[in-house]
């Protein structure tokens, strides 16, 4: 059910986007910087229909997969979570990222901070470990409650608020666990309640909104109304703007993406946020999902990036490298499968992290970039895997059954 939400309200947004743009003639959200659109009718109807499509048949993807997640055999059945040092390993890991955070202002949205140190923090990234946590770890509440406030204090301190919504979709997906009756819901209820979400959501961004621009920026003077709030929102669920600059701006994107002439990029960034600068010293090269928006506001910063869907993103990475698109898929094939595992081995009960299981396939459709959606997601929870097992925070499910 909450998945199903999720979908419809990612839909409705692609679909009022396309609307504007066919309306008015002209680009909205991150695209609007664009002076004209050059693209007939047809083709905006036709690329939306095939990113519509593209969502159902991920969502029956999921579906199909979720009880079979695909898994490599080298990785171990079951392993169990240890709640109380899980607890503990949570707020220290919250507590040293939010003080570097404070100290440094690195990862604050619209900082150009960097530090030496940045790699260990990136390594040990929360976020991604945070997800795992928040749904097995629910049993001593007074600690997992301390943690997830100071987990909210932490990313709002960054400037970030969607985060809010993916966790208010954990909540929804943990009711419905617990009350199957309820999952069954008409088709009228069914769009119903990601309309009435989107309506709610849009008085809630506007105090959001306010907010975000004075943790950025220090100022309350950023204010939307009701009606341009919803929009705001719907933008942000809407990456349809962005995906059809793509084809308008293709030979830009081809000619930036190739100006510093370097061999399989794409696939490189990929490694910026996990090597030191002693082993990476150039990390200021400009990724895809920048060079998008580069092709608008060529001035824009390279720290920032915004999806434009799979499609347009294996287009623009094809037509401009082909070897690094064929490299791309066997690589996000493999690490797919590899956080799958992950996935699989770490629920306790079947079923509890499909939403997690759902998250990343909603992510490879919607961002597709490796380096965003991998490094900066859930390929953390991998690599600082030994950490937990040497910390007792994790331990395989045979080893528990030997020692009782």
């Amino acid at each position: 059910m909450a998945e199903k939400t999720v979908i419809i309200i990612y839909v409705l947004s692609h679909i009022v986007s396309a609307i504007y743009m066919i309306l008015n003639g002209k680009y909205l959200g991150e695209a609007k910087g664009i002076s004209y659109l050059s693209l007939d009718n047809f083709t905006i109807i036709s690329w939306l229909f095939v990113i519509l499509i593209g969502y159902i048949f991920m969502f029956g993807f999921y579906n199909i997969t979720r009880k079979n997640k695909p898994r490599f055999s080298f990785m171990p059945r079951s392993i169990k979570i240890n709640n109380k040092k899980a607890h503990r390993f949570i707020f220290i890991l919250i507590l040293a990222q939010l003080l570097f955070a404070s100290i440094t202002g690195v990862g604050k949205v619209g900082s150009n901070a960097t530090s030496s140190y940045s790699f260990i923090f990136s390594f040990f990234r929360v976020e991604s470990i945070f997800l795992f946590y928040y749904i097995c770890c629910r049993e001593n509440k007074r600690f997992y409650v301390l943690n997830c406030l100071l987990f909210y204090i932490y990313r709002l301190s960054l400037g970030w608020t969607g985060f809010i919504f993916q966790y208010a979709i954990i909540e929804f997906f943990l009711y419905f666990k617990r009350n199957p009756r309820r999952r069954r819901l008409s088709h009228i209820k069914l769009l119903l309640y990601p309309s009435v979400l989107l309506l709610l959501g849009a008085k809630l961004y506007q105090y959001f909104y306010q907010l975000k621009f004075f943790i950025r920026l220090n100022t309350w003077s950023f204010k939307l109304d009701y009606f341009d709030s919803l929009t705001a929102l719907t933008n942000r669920f809407s990456f349809f703007p962005l995906s059809v600059s793509v084809f308008q701006n293709i030979e830009s994107i081809k000619h930036l993406y190739n100006a510093d002439n370097m061999f399989l990029k794409e696939i490189i960034a990929m490694f910026r946020p996990l090597m030191p600068g002693f082993i990476m010293p150039y990390k200021s090269f400009r990724a895809m999902n920048n060079i998008f928006k580069q092709a608008i506001h060529y001035d824009i910063t390279p720290t920032t990036s915004s999806p434009v869907g799979i499609f347009s993103y294996l287009v623009a990475l094809f037509y401009s490298d082909i070897i690094t698109g064929i490299v791309w898929i066997i690589l996000l094939i493999s690490l797919f499968i590899l956080i799958s595992s992950v996935i699989k081995t770490l629920e306790e009960k079947s079923g509890n992290l499909d939403i997690v299981y759902f998250f990343l396939i909603l992510d490879v459709y919607n961002v597709a970039a490796l380096e965003q959606v991998f490094s900066y997601g859930y390929l953390t929870i991998f690599y600082i895997t030994p950490f937990l097992y040497l910390l007792g925070v994790l331990r395989n499910e045979k080893e528990r059954r030997n020692e009782t």
